[in-house]
Order: C-alpha cells, then structure tokens, then sequence
C-alpha cells in the first residue's frame, strides 16, 4: 500500500513535465492515476512539457531512452517473475527455477512457444541458421527464446557464432536503454538510434563491431545482438535486417 501511495505521489508531481504522449503511456501502465491525470491542467502540461525528456529521457514507443548515469525513473514496472535459476555452479546449494531445451533449427524454436520467432528470409553464404533454446520455468511457462547464426570465418576456416536474436517475455516496462559518452577523445560511445526497419518501430545501438537492434511485439522484446569480435560489418547486417521474416 505504501509502495503504491509513493507511486501515486511521484506520478502526480512529475505530470507537469510530462508531454501528452507520456500521459497516456503512465496511463496505461498505472490504471489507478487516471483520476490524477484527468485533474492535470492542460495548460501546464504543455508549458513544460519537454522538461522531463531533458532530465530523464525520452518514451519513444515502449522504451525509455535515458541518457548516462540517470536511475532508473520509478514509474518503471517490473515484472512480476525475475529470471529463473536453470544452473547450480558456483552456488552451495542451488534451486533451480527453470531449465533450458536447445533445438537443431529456427523452425523447432518456433514450433515451441506461443509468440512470433523471426529469422532471414535472405542469408549471405558466410551465414547459417543454427538452430536455438528455450528457457522455461518449472511451471513450463517460457521466460526467453533465442535463435542463433553463424558466420564462417575464412581466417581459421571455422564457423562461429556471429548474432542471436533474443525473444524475452518478462521484462522492465517501459523497457530502458541507456546512451553513454566516449571517454576519451575518438573513443567508443552509445548512441540510441530511432528506427522503423523493423517489425515495429525500435531501437538501433551502433558498437564497435557492429550494431545491435531492440523492438517489443505483442509483449515480447526482441533484441538482435552480435556477438563480440564475430567481424560481421555493419553492411552486411543491415541487408539482414532488410529480410527479417517471422518463421511459418
């Protein structure tokens, strides 16, 4: 009850520097502050309404794009099971939560859960489906997915892991995603790019090696993420990202 008065509290001190659209995302994720936002002043609303985009960051969709160092704000709803525990080492005596399936390809990944699973409908010869996991409560309710690809690498004449995409059911709404300044001059940064070349609009972070990309369908994030050092060029993934495709 308390927890949920200071929520009350803070909601309705920060209303002035919320823009129409934050209003109706708080809306949505808090029900019981409608009665506040109804007796919001219009007018003060819009006066100082980028105040909180400057201080705090943005709402763009469903994530919260914060710049580096800002807390995570407390209107942020977290969900209601944590990862499970599906490995005991390093832990004296362990109780598992969930376990793990792995799957030979994208379409048995598919076949196991009740939301989209996305792959290529176009894949460059140096590329391969390898097929993916699943991780899944005890209670068999599925936490995660992911579906994995790899690259050929002509320097050793192996094939590695280059990008896995990550489907999560439980996570921190509206999702965070920080930016972050280089420390030295020509150093590496995080930069949060707003992007419609996905499913739906998303998230795109340039790295070092690559780029990685973030959009939330239907309640799940996705999130394609290249593996460090997989050598696999900006070019080459944003062709990729031109085929994603949901898997029949």
């Amino acid at each position: 009850m308390k927890q949920s008065s200071s929520r009350r509290q803070f909601i309705k001190g920060t209303l002035g520097a919320i823009g129409a659209t934050i209003t109706a995302r708080l809306s949505q994720l808090f029900p019981e502050v409608q009665p506040i936002l109804a007796q919001v002043d219009k007018e003060a609303v819009s006066a100082i309404q980028s105040a909180m985009q400057l201080e705090a960051g943005e709402l763009y969709g469903e994530f919260l794009l914060l710049q580096e160092g800002f807390p995570l704000p407390t209107f942020v709803k977290h969900p209601q099971l944590g990862p499970p525990v599906i490995c005991g080492v390093g832990r004296a005596n362990p109780h598992l939560t969930g376990y793990g399936t792995l799957y030979s390809t994208v379409e048995e990944v598919a076949a196991s859960v009740d939301f989209p699973v996305y792959t290529f409908a176009d894949l460059p010869v140096e590329l391969r489906p390898t097929g993916g996991s699943v991780i899944r409560y005890n209670t068999g309710q599925v936490y995660a997915a992911s579906v994995t690809f790899e690259r050929f690498n002509n320097e050793v004449n192996l094939w590695e892991t280059a990008f896995s995409i990550w489907m999560e059911t439980g996570f921190v709404r509206p999702y965070p995603l920080w930016s972050s300044k280089p420390i030295e001059p020509d150093g590496p940064f995080i930069a949060l790019e707003k992007t419609d070349s996905l499913p739906t609009p998303g998230i795109r972070i340039r790295t070092p090696g690559g780029q990685n990309f973030y959009w939330i369908q239907g309640g799940i994030l996705y999130i394609i993420e290249q593996e460090l050092g997989s050598l696999l060029s900006q070019n080459v993934q944003g062709e990729l990202i031109g085929t994603l495709v949901q898997v029949p």
